[in-house]
């Protein structure tokens, strides 16, 4: 008898980074030569490269996305006794960047049809002690950054 699988390959990422393996594999060997792992001077060229991208004047390189939610949140104030509304369909780490800043997440529902928040459940979810929206942009798709926008101004949210 044959035994069934029970893991569902989500996505086959091999093929991704084909086009660019070659390259992907000297910048490796280059950080392994130079043995600069941390702040080294390819997390400068990237925090330069990225921060002109941005249009603005300083970007800084993280360990991970629940660091740089933690210190997004921390630089902006946000604390204990805050509220950080989030999706529902958000990876764990979102949810661990707010808590780490002392804040409470507010998971709120949605959207049907593209699985990205629902503005109307996340207004609909502020309170007085509401400080910030965290979007959760996925599969491809953002949040609309206008209606975020205006949504953030009228509550005076971040």
């Amino acid at each position: 008898m044959q035994s069934i699988s029970p893991i569902v390959p989500f996505v086959d990422l091999a093929p991704l980074h084909q086009p660019i393996q070659a390259q992907i594999e000297q910048a490796i060997h280059g950080v392994l030569q130079r043995g600069d792992y941390v702040m080294g001077q390819s997390v400068n060229e990237f925090e330069q490269a990225f921060s002109k991208a941005c249009g603005v004047a300083h970007g800084v390189g993280v360990a991970c996305g629940t660091d740089a939610i933690a210190l997004g949140l921390q630089a902006c104030g946000i604390g204990q006794g805050d509220e950080v509304i989030l999706p529902a369909n958000t990876f764990v780490a979102t949810l661990i960047g707010v808590l780490r800043c002392g804040a409470t997440p507010v998971l709120v529902d949605c959207d049907a049809k593209t699985a990205l928040i629902d503005l109307v459940a996340a207004e609909r979810a502020i309170t007085p002690r509401t400080r910030a929206i965290v979007p959760v942009h996925l599969y491809g798709q953002m949040v609309s950054p206008c209606l975020l926008r205006d949504l953030a101004n009228t509550y005076g949210l971040i």
